[in-house]
């Protein structure tokens, strides 16, 4: 199990990112993410640097852009277990 907590939005490349913590979960492994997130109205990710004051802000995936690159990368059984219009939590298992 791999719990990315917290780093999402501060990587310059998430996708390189959510790629690399992939790679180190066995097949049958279960990632937890949880990462602020954008409510816009789109499947994708925003570019928010330096949001909210914070230097180290970058990006900010919709749920569905999330669900979407996690699965592009081969992870199933995507889920959502939380979100608060800030914040989520995603949880999925590798192929």
């Amino acid at each position: 199990m791999v719990l990315l907590y917290g780093v999402l939005y501060h990587v310059q490349d998430p996708y390189l990112a959510l790629k690399n913590t992939v790679a180190k979960l066995r097949h049958g492994g279960t990632l937890l993410i949880e990462t602020a997130y954008s409510t816009g109205n789109f499947c994708g990710i925003e570019f928010r640097p330096g949001f909210d004051n914070d230097p180290t802000n970058y990006w900010y995936p919709t749920i569905d852009g999330l669900v979407l690159m996690l699965a592009s990368l081969g992870m199933m059984d995507v889920s959502l277990v939380y979100a608060d219009g800030i914040r989520c939590t995603v949880k999925c298992v590798k192929a």
